[in-house]
């Protein structure tokens, strides 16, 4: 599959669980989280990296959200059930996001990352954006993000991104190569399909 591809897959993955309703989310991120692990085992070391950050969003959602309060904490402030299904279903797209990346950075090479998103933010070099230096960077990032977050004793943070991204010299940013491979049939055909799901929930059909 072409790498242009693969990237607005992804890309209309995230609209589309933005556009479904809460309960449909397990459905689509129980199976690909189970996918994820199967093919990349340091996805679990990522997923319990975060996890301080999945428990508080379901705290946040969970206290913060008006709704049917749980009336099992003798306190005067509680959770209610409809901020605990706001809080899960956020974590759900949360968990599909990191899925459709790590399946995203795993079965491409950078080469061919960057080619796509080269070709995704080329109109944009009409507006005088540096698509190349851009696209290349743009794909260290992801890749730091990903590589710190595995690192048990390194803290992810911008300061760590930042000083990460400034150790890659801009030689070996240039020197990447840009593969100018057509879209096949069936990736037009897969485009096709993802983009009329994609309007098709928008329409509310």
């Amino acid at each position: 599959m072409h790498p242009l591809t693969k990237i607005i897959l992804f890309i209309l993955t995230l609209l589309l669980c933005s556009m479904v309703k809460a309960h449909l989310l397990v459905f689509i991120a129980l199976p690909l989280c189970i996918v994820v692990l199967i093919k990349n085992r340091h996805f679990l070391i990522l997923l319990l990296r975060m996890r301080w950050l999945f428990l508080s969003i379901l705290l946040v959602y969970a206290f913060s959200t008006p709704g049917e309060l749980v009336p099992f904490l003798p306190l005067s402030i509680a959770p209610t059930y409809d901020g605990f299904l706001l809080g899960a279903a956020q974590l759900a797209r949360l968990l599909v996001a990191l899925a459709m990346l790590n399946l995203l950075l795993n079965d491409s090479s950078k080469q061919d990352l960057i080619a796509g998103i080269y070709l995704c933010l080329f109109p944009f070099r009409y507006l005088g954006l540096n698509v190349s230096r851009f696209a290349a960077r743009l794909m260290l990032t992801l890749h730091y993000v990903e590589t710190i977050a595995e690192q048990k004793n390194q803290k992810l943070s911008f300061a760590t991104l930042h000083q990460a991204l400034d150790q890659q010299p801009d030689a070996a940013i240039s020197s990447l190569s840009l593969n100018d491979e057509p879209l096949s049939y069936l990736d037009k055909i897969v485009l096709l399909i993802a983009l009329l799901l994609l309007l098709w929930l928008s329409l509310g059909i």
